[in-house]
């Protein structure tokens, strides 16, 4: 499996890292909102993840391994908005990387997170890969190891979101 490019972005109240030279003001309802609404990013999290799995079942091992990386990276925004933070970008292990010290994980959860990122971009475009489709670049093997990391993720998510409400 080829890395994928992949970027991370990621805002708060009281400050932003990214390329950008100003920061959006954000209003303490839009903060309550995004707080809020971390359980719908949780929820859909879950259905990739049960999606990854159906795509396995079926055969489709490059779909298999882009629902569970998208659902490692909706578990890790739905993280950041019980936070209260808004992020973005796509790398899990950027985003993981950029949690506040508490909430931090393991260093497997982020071999797990560089797993993911590694087929972000492959498992879809035909030009993310040296030669072929992503279609024909992908075996079972890949699929159920990223969708355990994927897994292990969402869980480490819930798990910090579980006294957030």
């Amino acid at each position: 499996m080829r890395m994928g490019n992949a970027d991370v972005v990621i805002r708060t109240e009281n400050r932003i890292e990214s390329q950008r030279p100003y920061k959006k003001q954000r209003s303490e309802s839009q903060r309550a909102n995004r707080v809020r609404r971390y359980q719908d990013w949780l929820e859909q999290a879950r259905f990739n993840l049960e999606h990854a799995r159906l795509s396995l079942d079926a055969g489709h091992f490059e779909w298999a391994c882009f629902a569970a990386q998208q659902a490692a990276e909706m578990a890790v925004k739905a993280l950041y908005r019980s936070l209260g933070d808004e992020p973005a970008g796509h790398s899990v292990l950027l985003l993981l990387q950029k949690l506040p010290r508490q909430h931090r994980p393991s260093s497997s959860l982020l071999d797990d997170g560089k797993t993911l990122d590694r087929v972000y971009i492959p498992s879809r475009y035909p030009s993310g890969l040296p030669a072929g489709t992503p279609r024909g670049a992908f075996s079972r093997k890949d699929a159920e190891e990223v969708i355990l990391s994927a897994e292990r993720i969402c869980r480490f998510c819930e798990d910090q979101t579980s006294g957030s409400s």
